[in-house]
């Protein structure tokens, strides 16, 4: 997280990526096949843009699975739209970022459009 959070989560943008590419090295290094690493940015408010960007490079790097939480209550995704632009979506946004694969995993996605999910990659 690089951004709304409290001080103690919050690192840099360079330093988030660093700290997930250090991780998905780890998890690998431990050469198990059952043992995966997985990219998991927190929600749209706490990570930006840049750092969604970088996190979508790495996945597609490594081919490591993504899950996130997106559009969980009215008052998250009114904040995104604050933040971002009130016509962009949150799926547009994971998407624009490399994030939406077909390795990704929703947490939780209570008010996203399944048709905006599903049509991304269509």
């Amino acid at each position: 997280m690089d951004r709304n959070a409290p001080e103690y989560y919050l690192e840099g943008t360079e330093e988030a990526a660093a700290s997930a590419h250090a991780f998905v090295r780890y998890v690998r290094g431990k050469g198990l096949s059952r043992l995966q690493p997985v990219l998991t940015p927190r929600f749209l408010p706490t990570c930006s843009p840049a750092l969604l960007r970088a996190l979508g490079e790495l996945a597609a790097q490594h081919c490591v699975a993504v899950t996130s939480h997106i559009a969980e209550s009215y008052d998250e995704s009114a904040f995104v739209r604050q933040l971002e632009g009130q016509e962009v979506s949150e799926v547009a946004l994971f998407d624009a970022a490399g994030l939406l694969t077909n390795q990704v995993g929703w947490l939780a996605c209570m008010l996203a459009c399944v048709r905006a999910c599903l049509c991304v990659h269509a």
